[in-house]
C-alpha cells in the first residue's frame, strides 16, 4: 500500500512539473531565455517573493495577476527551480 501511495505521488509530481514547464514555455521564455540559456530568473528568492513579482510585475516585467491561479504559480516556480543557471 505504501508503495502505491509513493508511486502515485511521484506521478502527480511529474504531472505538476510538466504543467509548470508548459506554462513557463508559453508565457516566460520570450523574456527569460536567450541563446537557449535561462536569464533573469531569481530562483534564489523566496517563493512568496517570486509570486509577488509574477502577480505585480517588477523592473520591466508586466503583471500577470489576471492570468495564473495560485496552483499554476506553484508549478511554474517548481519548474523554474529545475532549470540550469
Amino acid at each position: 500500500m505504501l508503495f502505491l501511495i509513493l508511486i502515485t505521488s511521484l506521478c502527480f509530481a511529474q504531472d505538476d512539473l510538466e504543467r509548470g514547464k508548459t506554462l513557463y514555455n508559453a508565457y516566460c521564455t520570450s523574456c527569460h531565455t536567450k541563446d537557449e540559456k535561462v536569464v533573469n530568473l531569481p530562483v534564489d528568492k523566496e517563493k512568496t517573493e517570486m509570486i509577488k513579482v509574477i502577480r505585480s510585475g517588477s523592473s520591466g516585467m508586466p503583471t500577470y495577476s489576471w492570468l495564473f491561479e495560485d496552483e499554476d504559480l506553484d508549478k511554474i516556480i517548481e519548474y523554474m527551480k529545475t532549470l540550469p543557471k
